[in-house]
């Protein structure tokens, strides 16, 4: 297909009009992937405080001894932080 320079003119009123429509365009495009970028990183922040909640469940049941008990309570500070850090991150988000 041959196009001449002066085609896109049938388009746009002046090169300027050219520019701004294409700039436009890719802001467009980047809102699109940052906002589906951003939904995937809160999914995954979900997902990640979920499997978190249910390794800390099962390390509790599983603690019946004083030497569980204590890697539990260790357990326990360690299941704060990195929910501390996944709330953060999604407040971020």
């Amino acid at each position: 297909m041959e196009m001449v320079p002066s085609a896109l003119y049938r388009y746009y009123a002046s090169r300027d009009d050219l520019i701004t429509a294409l700039i436009v365009d890719a802001f467009d495009a980047l809102a699109i992937k940052s906002n589906a970028l951003r939904d995937d990183l809160k999914a995954l922040a979900t997902l990640l405080q979920e499997r978190i909640a249910e390794l800390l469940t099962q390390r509790l049941s599983a603690s019946s001894t004083s030497v569980a008990s204590q890697s539990s309570r260790r357990g326990i500070a360690e299941h704060s932080l990195a929910v501390s850090a996944v709330s953060s991150a999604r407040a971020w988000l």
